[in-house]
C-alpha cells in the first residue's frame, strides 16, 4: 500500500514537473497535423451516431448557456463588417448580392474582412457565392 501511494507521488512530481514541455509538444502536434485529426474526427463521428448527437447536444447546451456570447460575436461581426465599408461602397448592390443569394449558400468574402496577413473590405466585388459547408471550411482564410 505505501509503495503504491509512493509510485503514485513520484509520478506526479514528474507529470507537474514536465507538463509545460508536454503542453508544447501537444500543441506542435496538433499544429503540424491538423488536416489529420481532422479527418480522423470526422471519420470517427460518422461512425458513430450516437457520439455525434452527444456532440450536438452538448454544442446545443454550451450555446444556450452562453448567449451573451455568442451575441457579442455576432455583434463584433456586424461591426468589423460595417467600418470595413467604405463609403463609396455601393449599398445597394451589396443588398441584392445578399437578397439574390441561392438556398443552401452563403455570401463569403473572398478577402476576409480579419486575417492576421491581409484585411479586405465589405463591398460588392469582394463577395461571392459559396456553398454553406465551403464557407464553413474557408472561414477567415486567405490563399492566393
Amino acid at each position: 500500500m505505501i509503495d503504491q501511494e509512493k509510485k503514485r507521488q513520484r509520478w506526479l512530481r514528474a507529470y507537474y514537473k514536465n507538463r509545460d514541455a508536454i503542453n508544447e509538444k501537444s500543441k506542435n502536434y496538433h499544429k503540424s497535423n491538423r488536416e489529420k485529426l481532422n479527418l480522423y474526427r470526422k471519420n470517427y463521428l460518422s461512425n458513430n451516431p450516437e457520439q455525434k448527437q452527444k456532440l450536438r447536444n452538448r454544442i446545443k447546451k454550451w450555446r444556450l448557456k452562453n448567449k451573451n456570447k455568442i451575441n457579442f460575436y455576432n455583434s463584433l461581426y456586424r461591426s468589423r463588417k460595417k467600418q470595413a465599408c467604405p463609403k463609396w461602397a455601393n449599398l445597394e448592390k451589396i443588398k441584392q448580392i445578399y437578397l439574390n443569394c441561392p438556398v443552401g449558400y452563403h455570401v463569403d468574402h473572398i478577402t476576409p474582412l480579419t486575417n492576421k496577413n491581409v484585411c479586405g473590405l465589405h463591398v460588392e466585388s469582394n463577395l461571392q457565392y459559396l456553398p454553406a459547408l465551403e464557407n464553413h471550411k474557408k472561414s477567415n482564410k486567405f490563399t492566393l
